[in-house]
């Protein structure tokens, strides 16, 4: 999902823990991108134990967040809760 989601090659992907589940983001690229601008994704994942101890993950989420221009970077990430 994340290489068809415009993934991007650079180490600009963060992830932060959110109520329980974990947030990925990462930046993404269009190939044809005439506004100069790059797009913010975000997908929350849900994590589970089952009764053998096993973890499994579910993508409850993938979208965009933001779009920004190409000179912008993704540096840090921080969960606030109100």
């Amino acid at each position: 999902m994340y290489n068809r989601n415009g993934g991007s090659s650079s180490n600009k992907t963060k992830l932060v823990s959110c109520c329980g589940k974990l947030l990925l983001l990462w930046e993404g690229y269009m190939k044809h991108n005439p506004n100069n601008r790059k797009k913010i994704w975000c997908a929350e994942i849900a994590l589970e134990t089952d009764d053998e101890g096993e973890v499994w993950r579910n993508a409850e989420w993938i979208d965009v967040v933001q779009s920004v221009p190409t000179q912008c970077e993704l540096v840090n990430c921080l969960v606030v809760s109100v």
